[in-house]
């Protein structure tokens, strides 16, 4: 079946075992926004959604408040009653975590994504000194690494790309040639990407982009 069936099917099937029918146009309407679509049609006729990009995709970015807005709109329009939107939003959105789920891919906000990858990233940051964009720095810092600390400076959705992060982190130890002297810091700035891979809010794992150091000399 074609990840766009799939998808409308997972949701469907998911909303009725919570007893909601939901009708094709608002299902697809469901679907598109949660990829970033402004019509099904959009994501139909993009030759890039497809299963191969499915299987790079390991998150897919949504701003909450505007999802469940958007949400909450379409289940107006299937409500028979008005204080009734509110229930079918709410489900609307846990079914489709549910059907994400099924697919190995996490609805994520900005905040909730930049601290897993922050996550991530500082458990791997010791990785960060076999970088070749930094082993000229560190040969001329001339020090034995045996600290390296990365914090998150700041992060951005840009959706022609993807999901931007900019760390700042430093690297301490010894003399490389004087064990018992404290070397000099090196400094350093990483930038890395979730990039996009389905429709326009489907991401995949983050990717070095670029890194910046300098040693404390400079």
């Amino acid at each position: 079946m074609a990840i766009h069936y799939q998808l409308l099917y997972l949701l469907d099937r998911n909303l009725r075992e919570d007893d909601i029918k939901l009708s094709l146009k608002s299902l697809s309407k469901c679907v598109a926004v949660v990829f970033g679509y402004e019509r099904f049609d959009d994501l139909l006729h993009d030759s890039a959604f497809g299963s191969e990009s499915q299987e790079k995709t390991n998150y897919v970015y949504n701003d909450y408040s505007s999802l469940s807005e958007t949400l909450y709109y379409i289940a107006s329009e299937e409500a028979e009653e008005e204080d009734q939107a509110d229930i079918i939003s709410g489900n609307i959105f846990d079914a489709i975590v549910s059907v994400l789920e099924e697919l190995n891919v996490k609805l994520i906000s900005g905040e909730g994504l930049s601290e897993e990858i922050s996550d991530f990233f500082q458990a791997d940051a010791f990785s960060l000194i076999d970088n070749d964009q930094l082993s000229a720095v560190l040969v001329d810092a001339n020090i034995e690494v045996d600290n390296v600390s990365v914090d998150l400076s700041s992060y951005n959705f840009v959706p022609s790309k993807g999901f931007l992060l900019e760390f700042h982190g430093e690297m301490t130890g010894n003399h490389r040639g004087e064990p018992d002297v404290k070397g000099q810091t090196v400094e350093f700035k990483v930038e890395l990407l979730c990039p996009k891979t389905l429709g326009s809010n489907g991401l995949g794992e983050y990717q070095i982009q670029s890194v910046l150091g300098k040693g404390s000399y400079w």
